[in-house]
């Protein structure tokens, strides 16, 4: 749980260049937020690393850009401008765009099944000729009736959801006519497996993550399924006492509370909600 190896790697990327901040080096900036956590991203600021849109007319500088990446033209128009730029993109998400462009040469259309305001799909689909994007299975059928397909998933997409999608496809174009890629990344699908099995072995469930994460909340949607006592929460400071049995109740003995949280959740975050947990089942969660 927590950070995945992208987002880490980001972060301290990110924070390294922080500490070569200087009054006579360039400014450095990044375009939008390193990552759907608020707490990160005023972390990221107190360092010294300025906030720009990605529309910013930057010049000179040094541009990091974020886990999930940018698009084809910010970028161009960036380095035209004689910008430094920081490619943080997720490995994971360079590898999707990798692998729709080799559809692409093989069939008249990718598909690219996600939401259409993410900014990874954003990325994505600026760097091929003929995208189109889908979030529901519902939006198959108003495709154009094209000879075949070629199919990437947002990295952060349930695999359910992709399978159901898929499955619209192959219907609409018939199942040879349908070339689908496996680009959910895979730490994704692991937090979600290990995710819905502590759900089903605890009493309740605490979900760690910013409302704005997609794979955050998706981690939600999981324990529920298994556990309607799963709550989402984005730092100590939101951990309700009404969840759990009193203080020092003899209940803390017993009850099994479980922690997960999404891929841009911070190990300081997860830290301080388990101190909060310690603090208030008392010596019986201490020992527990």
């Amino acid at each position: 749980m927590g950070f995945c190896l992208g987002v880490r790697r980001a972060f301290k990327s990110t924070m390294a260049l922080a500490r070569m901040l200087t009054p006579d080096r360039r400014k450095t900036y990044i375009l939008g937020d390193l990552v759907h956590n608020q707490q990160v991203v005023e972390r990221v600021a107190r360092a010294g690393i300025e906030r720009a849109e990605p529309d910013a007319a930057l010049s000179g500088a040094r541009v990091i850009l974020r886990t999930h990446g940018e698009t084809y033209a910010t970028v161009s128009r960036l380095i035209n401008a004689g910008n430094e730029v920081v490619d943080l993109t997720c490995s994971v998400v360079k590898a999707v765009r990798e692998k729709a462009a080799q559809l692409q040469q093989r069939h008249p259309a990718v598909l690219v099944v996600g939401k259409k305001d993410h900014p990874e799909v954003a990325g994505l689909v600026s760097y091929l000729r003929n995208p189109r994007v889908l979030t529901e299975p519902s939006e198959a059928a108003g495709l154009p009736a094209y000879s075949s397909v070629g199919v990437v998933a947002q990295t952060t997409l349930g695999r359910e959801h992709y399978e159901q999608v898929l499955q619209a496809l192959r219907l609409r174009f018939g199942s040879s006519n349908v070339e689908a890629l496996d680009t959910i990344c895979p730490h994704t699908e692991e937090n979600q497996s290990a995710s819905r099995e502590l759900a089903r072995r605890c009493d309740i469930i605490l979900v760690v993550g910013d409302t704005h994460s997609s794979n955050s909340r998706r981690l939600l949607e999981v324990c529920r399924e298994e556990n309607p006592s799963s709550h989402f929460l984005s730092c100590a400071d939101e951990v309700e006492p009404a969840w759990f049995p009193p203080f020092g109740d003899p209940g803390w003995e017993l009850l099994r509370v479980g922690i997960t949280a999404g891929a841009s959740t911070p190990d300081w975050t997860i830290q301080e909600i388990a101190a909060r947990m310690r603090k208030l089942g008392g010596e019986s969660a201490q020992r527990g």
